[in-house]
């Protein structure tokens, strides 16, 4: 059979390594601990990413951006009706829409967003899209500069939407495209794999988990797309926080260097025996664990404010819809959901065939 490669985000010795310096250029308090931390981040959203800290050291200053604002993200609470999809792992979508630039009359470039939200409704049979740009500095400069990074968060969204709004808005033209079944199973299998993630890892609510499988699998049915954008600036010239910015159509978020300290140590066990018992220690979490994990972080980072409105945030409402208002959103001449072929996901099918009976109310 001949040799065998293995490339694994796992084994974490020679990473902790490369990233102790990342930290330290940002005048992050490094020990093992906290190293271990940005890696448990990085994993929870893709095993790729974890990787970037072997990459140029432009790349590593992305992924500790990325692992940063998942722990920030998670502070809020996002994560429990929303699946969070990383875009840097999926540039294929951006390579494709590329070829096809004649369509759009303008360059497309391969600058993306770094995280997109899915929040799915599956009464209104409407999909929100929240585009969230992650930005690491420890010298913004003065308003000139703050004003020029702006500018460039502006760009990098943008194009993220436009290119999410290609493959998958079946709205984004008059006359949709002809491969619309395609794109619809394309959309379906990407947001089937990263739901399946949030629940692995105990992180989603299994009543918003079990309205995004219903949703997922009647999405032949039909459905809408909108789109908010957000961005997350990590500030680490200035300290604490203010009020959220709007421009470009874009809310702005302003993290200070304390307050980025204050994230990492939460997230870090203080002890091993606590470092056994973590709920965010990997796969298998049980939703009651992640949601315990969560208070003990945002009562040791009690001086990180926890928001009741921002575009990241989905809005709160019933999700114990009953079963007949759900079918009875979806057009008869397609399959329900009792009888739609379920997607191969192994971990999320016992989840899928007990939806109905859960989701009664």
């Amino acid at each position: 059979l001949g040799h065998r490669l293995v490339i694994t985000s796992r084994s974490i010795a020679e990473l902790q390594a490369m990233l102790r310096p990342v930290l330290a250029d940002y005048g992050i308090r490094v020990d093992g601990a906290h190293a271990l931390v940005i890696l448990d981040q990085l994993r929870s959203l893709s095993g790729r990413l974890a990787l970037k800290l072997i990459s140029a050291p432009n790349q590593r200053a992305e992924a500790l951006g990325l692992a940063l604002s998942r722990l920030y993200l998670e502070h809020q609470g996002v994560f429990a009706n929303q699946v969070v999809v990383p875009l840097d792992a999926h540039i294929d979508l951006y390579r494709a829409l590329r070829q096809q630039a004649d369509e759009l009359g303008d360059e497309v470039s391969f600058r993306r967003t770094d995280l997109a939200l899915f929040d799915l409704d599956a009464a209104r049979r409407l999909i929100t899209c929240r585009l969230v740009e992650v930005k690491c500095y420890t010298q913004v400069g003065g308003l000139g500069g703050y004003n020029q990074l702006k500018q460039a968060v502006a760009t990098q969204i943008s194009q993220s939407e436009q290119v999410i709004a290609w493959h998958f808005d079946p709205a984004r033209t008059e006359r949709d495209r002809a491969d619309r079944p395609m794109k619809v199973r394309d959309l379906a299998a990407l947001l089937d794999f990263y739901l399946d993630r949030s629940c692995r890892y105990g992180v989603i609510a299994p009543e918003a988990a079990e309205e995004a499988c219903f949703l997922l699998n009647t999405l032949d049915a039909g459905y809408q797309m909108r789109f908010t954008k957000s961005a997350l600036i990590f500030d680490f010239e200035k300290s604490g926080t203010e009020e959220a910015e709007h421009e470009f159509g874009i809310e702005f978020h302003r993290i200070g260097s304390d307050l980025i300290q204050q994230l990492i140590d939460a997230a870090t066990p203080e002890t091993e025996s606590e470092a056994s018992t973590s709920g965010e220690g990997g796969p298998g979490a049980s939703w009651s664990q992640a949601t315990e994990e969560l208070r003990r972080r945002r009562e040791r980072a009690s001086g990180i404010p926890t928001l009741r409105q921002a575009e990241f945030i989905g809005a709160e409402r019933d999700r114990t819809i009953p079963l007949d208002d759900l079918e009875s959103s979806v057009p008869t001449s397609t399959p329900t959901a009792l009888d739609y072929p379920k997607a191969n996901t192994p971990s999320m099918q016992e989840a899928r065939d007990n939806a109905p009976s859960v989701t009664v109310g």
